[in-house]
């Protein structure tokens, strides 16, 4: 039987590499935003529906490459995740 662990879960939740991984994975999603945005305008506008998903997962590669894996594995979770999101809205899933 599964029991509810309050003092755990207290203890995790206000843990300082908690947020630092929760403020990176929502920074990689405001970044793939971002991204998304300024390649969509200066570089290439992708016509396919869902096409906009690469955007963010061309960010995510790009971060991986570029930052240590300390940083860039939440920051591209979070573009990861923004990309899943728009491939849903896009295909009128969510």
């Amino acid at each position: 039987m599964a029991t509810v662990n309050v003092n755990r879960a207290t203890d995790t939740l206000s843990s300082s590499s908690f947020a630092k991984s929760a403020v990176l994975i929502v920074g990689g999603s405001l970044a793939a935003q971002l991204a998304t945005s300024y390649l969509r305008e200066n570089v290439y506008d992708v016509q396919v529906r869902g096409g906009d998903a690469v955007y963010a997962l061309t960010a995510a590669f790009l971060t991986l490459a570029a930052l240590p894996a300390t940083y860039s594995r939440p920051l591209s979770l979070g573009m990861g995740a923004t990309s899943v999101r728009v491939l849903l809205a896009d295909f009128d899933i969510v």
